[in-house]
């Protein structure tokens, strides 16, 4: 495996993450364009956090193969996590820390801040009020009153 497949498959999810869109689209075509373009991955996905598990979201490619993860981080909470299945191992590691990064905004699709824009300094970001992850597909709000988990009215 050369750096050149890397940086490729690299330049491609920028190019995918700057067209914007829909989040699920986004990834979806993420995981696709980085399966066709490191070789050795038969096939890669990505796995939200749902209710504290692991739900698979987009993937592509089939096949099986040494698996490899990467957490991926919001705010230092795992919302996610990026599976790649490989047909022989390889340093991989710094490759899929940085996808893991650059997907983490776009593996927020479940949660919801209550109209509190999205915080943009470290002294907001300590804040983390009114995001929480949705369950089950539910979207999901803080409950003011006891800050149980409600569903969102949609």
């Amino acid at each position: 495996m050369n750096a050149d497949s890397y940086r490729g498959a690299i330049e491609a999810v920028e190019r995918i993450l700057n067209r914007g869109g829909d989040a699920d689209d986004v990834l979806r075509g993420v995981v696709a364009a980085v399966q066709e373009r490191i070789p050795h991955f038969a096939r890669v996905g990505i796995a939200f956090m749902e209710a504290g598990r692991l739900a698979l979201g987009p993937e592509a490619g089939a096949g099986d193969g040494e698996e490899a993860r990467a957490h991926v981080t919001f705010e230092g909470a795992q919302v996610a996590e990026l599976i790649v299945h490989r047909t022989r191992a390889a340093d991989d590691r710094p490759f899929l820390e940085r996808l893991a990064t650059l997907i983490s905004p776009y593996c927020l699709v479940g949660w919801d801040t209550q109209g509190v824009p999205w915080p943009t300094s470290p002294d907001e970001r300590s804040l983390e009020r009114g995001i929480i992850p949705r369950t089950s597909g539910v979207p999901r709000t803080r409950d003011p009153a006891g800050g149980s988990v409600t569903p969102r009215s949609i």
